[in-house]
């Protein structure tokens, strides 16, 4: 099951093993629908924001999951940008 909790650790771990500071892609390949997209990704902002992470991508999502949630995944983990 895909989580907040595990993309953290996930990302974590990563980052551990490879004895670096940022991931510069975090790609879930699969979206587990027993958990809103919505949540991840804001796991995933903390990331961004964070510096462990530059860049957030999924796959595999169904249309709706696109369609509904879409630009709120977008607006989530993409940080504000500071002028």
């Amino acid at each position: 099951m895909v989580t907040p909790s595990t993309s953290k650790q996930s990302a974590d771990g990563s980052l551990k093993r490879l004895r670096i500071e940022t991931i510069d892609l975090f790609f879930q390949h699969r979206v587990d629908p027993e958990v809103p997209i919505e949540n991840v990704a804001g796991a995933v902002k903390e990331l961004v924001e964070e510096g462990k992470v530059r860049h957030f991508g999924l796959s595999d999502l169904s249309s709706d999951p696109c369609t509904c949630s879409g630009n709120s995944v977008r607006d989530q983990v993409t940080p504000e940008r500071q002028a």
